[in-house]
């Protein structure tokens, strides 16, 4: 029996197999290093899960589409995280603008 990360959209990420489950937990903090998650906790938070792989393992056909489906998951889940990033930044380096927009927002919700 192996183990193997998943992604929150269900990637499985075959590259990462281990031989435990802590293994495989450390191979993705590894391998997402890149990612703002600190810890395993904050990779569970997220939805990413290890899983047993044994004698049963998903078929290849099984395996494809998942992966077809889960890529398109994978990179919207990408580009929500850059925007996330991207809006912080803005909003620490911009605060008199961010200031200014939400009291447009205010004004905006009285005015409906």
């Amino acid at each position: 029996m192996s183990f193997v990360p998943v992604t929150p959209a269900g990637s499985v990420c075959a590259h990462l197999e281990s031989d435990t489950e802590e293994e495989a937990w450390t191979a993705l903090m590894k391998d997402a290093a890149h990612m703002p998650y600190p810890d395993k906790a904050a990779f569970i938070n997220r939805g990413y899960t290890v899983e047993a792989w044994g004698e049963n393992k998903t078929t290849l056909d099984e395996l494809q589409d998942k992966v077809s489906l889960a890529m398109q998951s994978d990179l919207e889940h990408g580009v929500a995280w850059m925007n996330e990033e991207a809006a912080a930044k803005f909003a620490k380096e911009y605060p008199s603008i961010i200031e200014v927009l939400g009291w447009i927002a205010e004004i905006d919700e009285i005015i409906k």
